[in-house]
């Protein structure tokens, strides 16, 4: 990744950002929060990385950026929030800003899952429960639209090269029906396998469930990951 240009629209905290910076990479983070850029911002002096990272304060639909600057150009939880129209003209603007031959990643939510399901609705029952806290929810987060990203993508020329999950992990006790029949085994002899003796930790189980995605199919990261991304890349 040295000296990479890769960008991220809407991007947040900036958490992904900083690791691509640790490992070399000229990183270019844009987005409409100025106190998600200072979070940023303050992210990059705390790990020393500040001359790699470059951050905008302004909207993904329209950049500013020069065609062809990047090579590669991303984001995450973003595309489930935009209407058709509005994720067509944002995919059309990473297109542009993305070198010939480079690539661009978009990863969302995978509702499908059940693991992540079951977060969704322990976080509805938490907001439900401590309703008198007056919590603000950010309007985008009210906001979900089913997408084809293949679709999306191929309908901007772009060749997809990846579709992929992440994150299996439960995030709550694992139901029977959670996991379909034909997948039972797999989690089965994996956990019998990756598991010699109790797990007392939280970073034991997180060092589990890491070994199990990495030994598990794209298929079946799909089903279960927490997100689901797809890479497409532009024609050189």
């Amino acid at each position: 990744l040295t000296g990479r240009n890769i960008a991220e629209l809407g991007c947040g905290s900036g958490i992904a950002l900083a690791k691509l910076a640790e490992k070399g990479a000229l990183v270019t983070g844009l987005d409409t929060s100025k106190l998600a850029l200072v979070f940023t911002q303050y992210l990059s002096e705390h790990y020393g990385i500040q001359s790699n990272v470059t951050l905008v304060n302004g909207t993904f639909y329209k950049t500013g950026f020069e065609d062809s600057q990047f090579e590669v150009v991303y984001n995450s939880g973003v595309f489930e929030h935009l209407k058709g129209d509005e994720a067509k003209e944002l995919l059309g603007e990473m297109v542009r800003i993305t070198k010939p031959g480079g690539f661009i990643l978009i990863s969302i939510p995978n509702e499908q899952s059940p693991f992540y399901s079951g977060f969704k609705e322990r976080e509805t029952t938490a907001f439900e429960r401590f309703n008198n806290f007056n919590w603000v929810r950010l309007p985008w987060e009210e906001r979900r639209y089913p997408l084809n990203l293949r679709e999306l993508m191929e309908g901007n020329s772009l060749n997809v090269v990846t579709e992929d999950g992440l994150l299996i992990a439960p995030s709550h006790k694992i139901k029977k029906d959670d996991i379909s029949r034909e997948d039972i085994a797999f989690f089965a002899k994996s956990l019998e396998y990756l598991i010699q003796e109790p797990i007392r930790t939280i970073e034991g189980k997180i060092n589990v469930w890491t070994k199990i995605e990495q030994i598990a199919s794209p298929e079946l990261r799909m089903r279960y990951g927490w997100s689901s991304y797809i890479v497409g890349q532009k024609a050189a």
